[in-house]
């Protein structure tokens, strides 16, 4: 069974969204690029397309593989140099961020879980009666 990829055949400038911020997620990880903290920038920008040149060079590509375009030969040589393919690297990620958190609260006893869903059904149903008494 063929798993679904995160990143389209090629990135490059112009490219937007949210392959585009995986990438930057990808490259700021490994210390090819600095990002803003509380921003999420999602256009493939000058910025991203040295940081990906950066990359290439690291992974000892040369020539036109030096290109500052994310495509194929890219991505094999960050899972050769990496040991993780770039798909495989932001799957785990979301993968990790999709659940819940165990957490202990202020005396340090006892796991609690987060967000409880009765927490979330009351928040809902407080935000729904603020709008509507607010119409």
């Amino acid at each position: 069974m063929n798993k679904p990829n995160f990143f389209p055949p090629y990135l490059n400038q112009g490219s937007k969204r949210a392959a585009v911020a995986g990438l930057k997620m990808l490259l700021s990880r490994r210390g090819f690029l600095i990002l803003v903290p509380g921003r999420i920038c999602t256009e493939y920008d000058e910025a991203t397309a040295q940081a990906v040149q950066d990359l290439q060079r690291y992974c000892e590509l040369r020539g036109d593989d030096i290109d500052g375009n994310f495509g194929p030969i890219t991505r094999e040589a960050y899972e050769k140099e990496f040991g993780i393919s770039p798909e495989d690297e932001i799957q785990s990620w979301l993968a990790a961020l999709s659940g819940d958190t165990e957490w202990l609260g202020p005396d340090h006893e006892g796991y609690q879980t987060w967000p409880p869903a009765e927490d979330l059904s009351c928040h809902f149903s407080v935000v729904d009666r603020e709008v509507d008494q607010a119409h």
